[in-house]
């Protein structure tokens, strides 16, 4: 027998041994798939998780705070999905006892107003709720308005000084000694205040 012979016939022999092998390993690991997978449900909850409910209700605490309705909510007069989301945000957890919730109907076309209020009551009542639980009036809320001055006083200013030192209103010169601020050696004296 030549050696190129004996060579292709081991070849052969180590080709099918590695094959039932795989097969074997492959046999194993899957037959034991479909059995019991209870860990996986202590490991994997199947209810809501604490994130999610957390979300849940800083949503339907600001939809309440809100509860304003615009054109993006309706498709004509009718509520489309994402109104039909944000009045079931509003009127969720509604204290009874506090009276009827308002909603506000902000839109730049108020013609459709009575109209699409009719649609937010529908919704309404398929929640469970009665006609006198849900007030509109038309425009934007007005406790969710702000002066935009207020606003901007607090904001830190983006111009420099003129003078190439620090920007104005952030209080800080790295190279004074006014603000209190180490000016060199790492100590926790810092600098001099004087």
């Amino acid at each position: 027998m030549s050696q190129t012979t004996t060579k292709s016939k081991l070849g052969a022999r180590l080709a099918a041994a590695a094959a039932a092998a795989a097969a074997t390993l492959l046999v194993a690991t899957t037959a034991g798939c479909e059995s019991d997978r209870s860990s996986m449900n202590e490991f994997f909850p199947t209810g809501p998780r604490t994130p999610h409910v957390f979300a849940a209700a800083h949503v339907d605490a600001g939809a309440r705070t809100d509860a304003t309705l615009s054109g993006a909510h309706f498709d004509g007069t009718r509520l489309n999905a994402l109104g039909r989301e944000r009045v079931e945000a509003i009127l969720e957890d509604r204290d009874p006892a506090s009276g009827p919730t308002t909603v506000y109907l902000s839109f730049a076309d108020t013609e459709d107003t009575a109209a699409r209020g009719a649609a937010v009551v529908d919704h309404a009542r398929t929640l469970g709720l009665d006609e006198d639980d849900v007030t509109f009036v038309s425009g934007p809320n007005p406790r969710n308005t702000s002066f935009t001055a207020d606003h901007m006083a607090r904001m830190k200013r983006a111009e420099s000084d003129g003078e190439g030192g620090s920007m104005s209103g952030t209080g800080f010169d790295p190279g004074s000694d006014k603000s209190g601020g180490s000016s060199g050696g790492g100590g926790s004296g810092g600098g001099s205040n004087k």
